[in-house]
């Protein structure tokens, strides 16, 4: 079984080979050896985040207004507000194949689309927080996603 790492490094090939450029790369030489790489295609950032030793996608039209692939897959389909959280591997190989799809939906209305990722992912944190008993955000807020 390939590491999150293997798979990290291999999901910068679809990226590269369709155009990304890394314009981003940081590394902290700290316990948890953090890192980030951001790659960026005319109206589209992805950003490899490992956090703790954990490795996440984010996806977005810019640095400011990013989300987690798993809300991208929400919208799109692969996957419910009920489900549980998908492997890296998974969400990797989900941006190796559904990378045109999210930035076709980018370019023709970003707005809109964005608008759809914070409805998912609000939706998503509040079935989990009455399954798990968390409270609400603060109105104006918005949860992690």
């Amino acid at each position: 079984m390939r590491s999150a790492d293997e798979i990290a490094l291999a999901a910068r090939r679809p990226l590269e080979d369709r155009g990304y450029v890394e314009i981003r790369h940081n590394y902290s030489h700290g316990t948890f050896g953090d890192e980030l790489v951001d790659f960026e295609r005319k109206t589209t950032l992805v950003r490899l985040l490992k956090d703790r030793g954990q490795w996440l996608v984010d996806l977005g039209p810019s640095e400011e207004r990013l989300f987690n692939i798993e809300v991208w897959m929400g919208v799109l389909g692969a996957t419910s507000v009920d489900d549980p959280p998908t492997a890296f591997g998974v969400q990797a190989a989900f941006v190796g194949s559904d990378l045109n799809r999210m930035e076709s939906l980018i370019l023709e209305d970003e707005f809109a689309v964005e608008t759809d990722l914070e409805n998912w992912r609000r939706n998503r944190f509040l079935r989990r927080s009455t399954t798990f008993d968390f409270e609400p955000p603060d109105a104006g807020s918005s949860p992690a996603g």
